[in-house]
């Protein structure tokens, strides 16, 4: 009968199971196998603690019972008494356990404790005990990140999704990494294979909007974000999202409609401020220049942190005739400088700044730095040369 209650749990089939064991401690209670396999009933109902005093009773009675021991390491992992577990846990391992959910809780242990290597062979154990555990292989990418084996990790994610399609987090990860390894195309076809599969998940639509701006669908993006914002028309960082993909589709109108919504939902948002200034400085007229101006401060103000307005609004202050004030500009470039060191971008406006204030040595020297900079695109090579040569000429 206890082989049966096994089968019974491992399939999920609770209530077929709970009746067997019902059956069987009538008429032996203190059957330890069948106390055990009811530990586990219970722990699957959720009640951890009356599963470990069940797993304490029987061990009372019988203190080498390896099974026994081997699952109260795992509800004691569950517990957040890792020192005990591992205890169990290991000692069942050593005992020739070879139940799953035995060897992920050591590894969970294991990796607790820094030892990753132990930690990925252990969950190596609990797949092959349940090989399309798609948290076993979940918790099994993430390791061999940890251990720098990237090529490896990723092939993990993708077995995981694989494994159990209809898990969120795996899909976000997943896509995560294809984006910041530049594979934003198979991001962006993951991303909608997984909107199939995951039911109601905005996570991964926002996602996949990122995705679709990052390789230049800005029509699929426009979608997606455009239903979240419906969806959540209050909050803020979708809205201003939503206006990023007004600006790339050229639809600055609207783009400045919902920034100017976005920040009237949350005032002191730096990034709404400095993506409005920055749409809005592009508009011919003084009192447009002038709110620009007013947005550029508030982000400052908002986060001193941030470097891009203290440049950009340095920028205005050089080359707007209206504001013209180099000492200015010159404060705010040193503090974007504090802030971010010298930055390609940062040295181009002050580069400027030297042509304006009529420093042509000062003017070269920087341009000279920016030709030379690791970081410097050639758009800003481009133009550092071209204005070197300029005040040369």
């Amino acid at each position: 009968m206890t082989q049966k209650i096994e089968e019974l749990l491992l399939a999920g089939r609770l209530d077929e199971a709970s009746h067997l064991i019902s059956e069987a401690l009538a008429a032996n209670p203190n059957d330890v196998d069948v106390r055990v396999a009811q530990a586990r009933l219970v722990g699957a109902g959720g009640d951890l603690n009356a599963a470990l005093n069940t797993l304490e009773e029987v061990l009372e009675l019988a203190p080498t019972h390896t099974r026994a021991r081997g699952y109260r390491g795992v509800l004691l992992y569950e517990l957040d008494r890792v020192e005990e577990a591992q205890g169990d846990l290991q000692a069942a391992v050593d005992a020739g356990m070879d139940d799953g959910a035995v060897h992920f809780g050591l590894s969970r242990c294991l990796a607790v404790g820094g030892d990753l290597a132990g930690a990925l062979a252990q969950t190596d154990a609990a797949l092959v005990d349940q090989p399309q555990n798609w948290a076993f292989l979940f918790v099994r990418a993430r390791l061999l990140s940890d251990l720098e084996r990237y090529d490896e990790s990723l092939q993990a994610l993708h077995e995981t999704v694989q494994a159990d399609p209809t898990q969120e987090e795996p899909w976000i990860v997943l896509c995560t990494v294809l984006i910041n390894l530049g594979q934003v195309a198979d991001a962006v076809v993951n991303l909608q294979t997984a909107m199939k599969q995951v039911a109601g998940t905005e996570r991964i639509q926002e996602l996949l909007a990122h995705a679709a701006l990052a390789q230049g669908d800005v029509d699929l993006a426009t979608h997606h974000l455009e239903v979240l914002s419906k969806a959540h028309p209050k909050d803020p960082t979708t809205l201003g999202n939503l206006a990023l993909c007004y600006v790339a589709g050229g639809r600055s109108q609207m783009a400045e409609s919902v920034y100017r919504n976005a920040l009237a939902i949350a005032p002191k948002d730096a990034v709404l401020h400095y993506q409005l200034a920055s749409l809005i400085e592009e508009r011919e007229g003084d009192a447009v220049l002038h709110e620009a101006v007013q947005h550029y401060r508030a982000a400052i103000d908002a986060d001193p942190k941030m470097w891009e307005p203290l440049s950009d609004l340095g920028r205005l202050h050089v080359t707007q005739s209206a504001i013209h004030d180099l000492d200015r500009a010159f404060r705010l470039f040193a503090r974007a400088i504090k802030v971010a060191g010298e930055r390609p971008e940062i040295l181009l406006n002050m580069a400027v700044a030297y042509a304006h204030r009529g420093d042509k040595a000062a003017c070269k020297r920087t341009c000279k730095q920016i030709e030379m900079h690791p970081e410097a695109e050639n758009a800003h090579k481009d133009q550092a040369h071209a204005l070197a040569k300029h005040v040369s000429s």
